[in-house]
């Protein structure tokens, strides 16, 4: 993720980046927007200010006693709410989309905010996060066909939520590689982009697209919209960029194209249903017409909620992340920090199966949003500012329907071009092209072009980039990260297999020759022996590089007694076991020993638990005390190997 050095007074410009952190300066300006910034030490439950997120609530005593970051945090939750709104509206057009069956409304991108922000804010884990609907997710539900499906999508996705949040599976999460999240992000920006086509479609045309003085008209406020929430927070930051850009927007529609030009543009209420009040559940509802149950539908449910299960967690993590940096409020230790995590994905979990209960988008952790919250006041450490924001959209919902119906949707477009501006990450585009051109192309772009530095990154890596963002655009967010996953990790197994060194030595030395000691005696266990072949190893040895390991042995012309030794190396897996094991096999065969010398304690534990498969070489066995205190005799690692064991004295 991105975190460098900007202008803190642009911050405010990504107030419509819920998908990816914009660059941030993490020090100078949380401390001096946050009401007593804690230090390292300030992270106790008990020091203050006070900082426990795992706790529901704190007692009312911290509250009085903070009042003044108390006022803060609800101004700062009213100018994300600002943000939200409009952007709720978006992703629930984008959720739609495709639809050939059923449609979603405006409105229910509202309720999935105020649900999935409600729950999260009061039993989440991790203070100062603002969650609601996003686009990650609703670009997801935009490939489900049948809109009535998109409910027990949400439903199933939020129980295979809470499901990872109690085993704690999130931690693998943080497997991601970044140049995979690079390509989710462009991917995301360029969905969320070619989604806002739809507010030019026009049935009644024969082209069936807005044509003329309103197609015009359209384009000229969504520009003008634009401008405002790019520019306003370069200006002032008193007044949140969305709003200002709505109302003029509004303005604009209204008197002088209405009025004064005669010309009338579309709205959000000429989209969609705009509706208020409180959602009902779909089992009551009669707007949505669930298909039957069957295990078909199931399977076909479970697809679509894997990838929304791994998309949510995925920016879930990403967002506490951003959190915990910028509010500088971390657990004081690992367990501590696994719990809060847990907490907040229980939390967003069970927040979209009450979500697809009542018929909404679902959602999950806004890292965009966040951020605003951060700078413009959060502290990190109460729940007030996101529960602010939840509160107010459903205000919203409940009262100011008709007002959100009016909205032109050229204004729409407008924030979330500003939302794809700041998603997509520009500088990797020069990043993957310096990586891919030639050192004389790079050259003269930087005198004639770019006249800039033009990082370059492993070839690999920036493979990875274009094709997650690929990926994302022509199947699923879910399908892109898997693959770059996938492919990251078989790159890091290709280097990594590479990583083992072998080196040889010839030595005179004594060896074990089985007998026992005679009155204490112990120079009757060793026999003299001319020499011993000694290979050295050094680097992991594992399925990547276990066959190749085998050739680097020469079982023909060594002597009758070979060693290997551990000290620097790692075995990993079975496969590597089966590698000692098969070169032993060879040298059995020819009448000669091999033993397994200067073996590391976690190789040990390894081989000990395949013991019975080691049947052809000898290693040391070794009493330690564990890091709980027990003392373990491993002189069990050989009770099947068929040469008697070396025990060093």
């Amino acid at each position: 993720m991105r975190i460098h050095t900007e202008n803190p007074k642009s911050v405010e410009n990504d107030l419509s980046n819920d998908d990816h952190p914009p660059a941030v300066h993490t020090e100078e300006l949380v401390a001096s927007r946050t009401h007593a910034a804690p230090s390292d030490d300030d992270n106790d439950a008990d020091d203050w200010p006070h900082f426990d997120p795992v706790s529901l609530c704190y007692p009312w005593h911290v509250y009085k006693q903070d009042w003044k970051q108390v006022k803060n945090e609800m101004l700062a939750g009213l100018v994300v709410a600002f943000a939200q709104v409009p952007e709720s509206v978006a992703f629930a057009f984008l959720a739609g989309e495709n639809a050939t069956k059923g449609s979603i409304d405006p409105i229910q991108g509202l309720q999935a905010a105020w649900i999935v922000g409600l729950i999260t804010s009061v039993f989440g884990g991790r203070t100062t996060m603002i969650s609601g609907s996003t686009g990650a997710i609703a670009a997801v539900l935009a490939l489900v066909p049948d809109k009535n499906d998109i409910y027990p999508i949400i439903i199933l996705s939020g129980c295979l939520i809470v499901l990872c949040g109690v085993f704690n599976l999130t931690r693998f999460a943080r497997l991601i590689p970044h140049s995979a999240m690079i390509g989710f992000v462009n991917g995301l920006a360029i969905i969320i982009a070619t989604s806002q086509l739809h507010v030019f479609h026009d049935e009644h045309s024969s082209s069936g697209w807005v044509r003329g003085w309103p197609l015009f008209c359209m384009i000229l406020l969504a520009l003008i919209t634009f401008g405002i929430v790019f520019l306003l927070p370069k200006l002032t930051r008193v007044v949140p960029s969305s709003l200002a850009a709505i109302l003029v927007a509004i303005f604009i529609e209204y008197v002088i194209f209405g009025i004064a030009c005669n010309v009338r543009t579309k709205t959000i209420g000429d989209l969609g249903r705009i509706s208020g009040g409180f959602p009902l559940p779909i089992f009551i509802d009669d707007t949505h017409e669930l298909a039957p149950f069957s295990g078909a539908k199931l399977m076909e449910f479970l697809g679509a909620s894997l990838w929304i299960t791994l998309v949510a967690i995925s920016e879930d993590v990403m967002t506490i992340e951003v959190v915990s940096e910028l509010t500088k409020t971390r657990p004081k230790s690992a367990q501590q920090e696994i719990k809060m995590v847990q907490q907040q994905i229980i939390a967003m979990g069970s927040a979209n199966i009450i979500a697809g209960l009542f018929g909404t988008i679902g959602g999950g952790s806004t890292i965009g949003l966040s951020m605003i919250n951060c700078f413009a006041g959060s502290n990190g450490r109460y729940r007030l500012s996101a529960l602010t924001v939840a509160v107010f959209v459903f205000v919203v919902v409940l009262v100011a329907a008709p007002v959100i119906a009016a909205i032109p949707a050229a204004a729409l477009v407008g924030i979330m071009m500003a939302v794809v501006y700041h998603t997509f990450e520009w500088h990797s585009v020069v990043v993957v092209l310096a990586t891919i051109l030639p050192q004389k192309a790079r050259q003269y772009i930087q005198r004639n072009v770019y006249k800039r530095s033009m990082r370059k990154i492993q070839r690999a890596d920036a493979f990875v980039i274009v094709l997650v963002t690929v990926l994302t655009i022509l199947v699923n967010l879910g399908v892109a990260i898997a693959a770059g996953l996938i492919f990251s990790s078989l790159v890091y197994s290709w280097q990594s297999a590479h990583n083992l060194k072998v080196s040889t030595e010839c030595v005179a030395g004594a060896i074990d020759n089985g007998k026992q000691p005679i009155d204490g005696d112990l120079s009757v266990q060793t026999e003299q022996v001319d020499g011993i072949k000694v290979y050295r190893l050094d680097g992991p040895l594992f399925f990547g590089n276990a066959r190749s390991f085998v050739t680097e042995f020469s079982p023909k012309s060594d002597p009758d007694t070979v060693e290997i030794h551990l000290r620097d190396a790692y075995i990993y897996d079975f496969s590597a076991i089966n590698a000692l094991n098969t070169i032993g096999e060879k040298y059995k065969k020819l009448g000669k020993s091999i033993h397994l010398k200067h073996i590391k304690v976690k190789s040990r534990k390894l081989m000990s638990k395949a013991h019975d498969l080691l049947t052809h070489f000898t290693y040391d066995t070794i009493t330690e005390v564990d890091t709980k205190g027990d003392i373990a005799l491993h002189s069990s690692y050989n009770l099947n190997v068929t040469q008697p064991t070396n025990v060093p004295v």
